[in-house]
């Protein structure tokens, strides 16, 4: 997503920032493995998951994703 899609990620942030919400890029956040799963790497999917929810922790901030399988 990052590679082809970075324009997608910029337009999400001025959107957020233009309805008063402010964008904060989680430190250590990886690939969700949502195509992991799909190929059937169910054990590389979980660690994926299990990173992220580490990254994220157990604040009670909204999680916003402007992707859909990175554009796959």
């Amino acid at each position: 997503m990052e590679g082809l899609f970075s324009h997608v990620h910029d337009a999400t942030i001025r959107t957020l920032a233009v309805n008063g919400y402010q964008t904060v890029e989680v430190r250590g956040q990886v690939c969700c493995g949502a195509l992991h799963a799909h190929a059937g790497l169910h054990e590389e999917a979980l660690d994926l998951a299990r990173a992220n929810v580490a990254a994220f922790g157990d604040g009670d901030e909204p999680i916003v994703v402007n992707s859909a399988g990175c554009g796959a």
